[in-house]
């Protein structure tokens, strides 16, 4: 499975709105959960880590997670993305906000500016990761909708076919609604 680790007891939080001080919920993220560190009790430094190895290992074909997506709210200066690979205690890959901020026009903590409430993906070439974390010095990293991409998965025809007959039906019902 996915391992989920924290720096302490209280670096995760669960939410669906904003509270001064704790967290805001990203740009348009109105009424759906999202994650944040520090959690609870505010305890800082606070990581969040998600680690992919035992997945990994248990999975055909020796692959390896290439591509990271996910929604990153109200960027702060002060919080960072850290990438790992298997046992290492030090990250091979480290983006920091003001980075983030930096590529995206935005201004820290702006809750509702679009260059400080993104959508980052992140392609590995010739790189892969196993655990990555979301890190804050101080109050808060906010992030949701979080997706990781592996290479070298073998996928059977008759997953390809159900795949692509969902994708059909999705698009199917989606002319319906509009």
């Amino acid at each position: 499975g996915i391992d989920i680790a924290t720096s302490s007891g209280n670096a995760l939080g669960v939410r669906n709105n904003s509270e001064a001080g704790t967290a805001a919920a990203p740009a348009g993220n109105t009424g759906s959960c999202y994650a944040y560190t520090p959690g609870p009790g505010k305890v800082v430094p606070a990581w969040i880590q998600i680690d992919y190895t035992t997945l990994l290992a248990n999975l055909p074909g020796s692959p390896a997670v290439n591509y990271l997506g996910f929604y990153l709210g109200s960027v702060d200066t002060y919080n960072s993305l850290q990438f790992y690979r298997g046992t290492e205690t030090t990250p091979f890959l480290t983006l920091s906000g003001s980075e983030i901020l930096g590529r995206n026009g935005g201004t820290t903590g702006n809750q509702v500016e679009t260059g400080s409430n993104v959508y980052i993906n992140i392609n590995f070439i010739g790189e892969s990761f196993t655990k990555f974390r979301f890190t804050s010095d101080k109050v808060a990293a906010e992030f949701d909708n979080i997706v990781a991409g592996l290479n070298n998965r073998p996928v059977s025809a008759p997953a390809t076919i159900a795949l692509l007959g969902l994708g059909l039906l999705g698009m199917s019902l989606r002319r319906r609604k509009a």
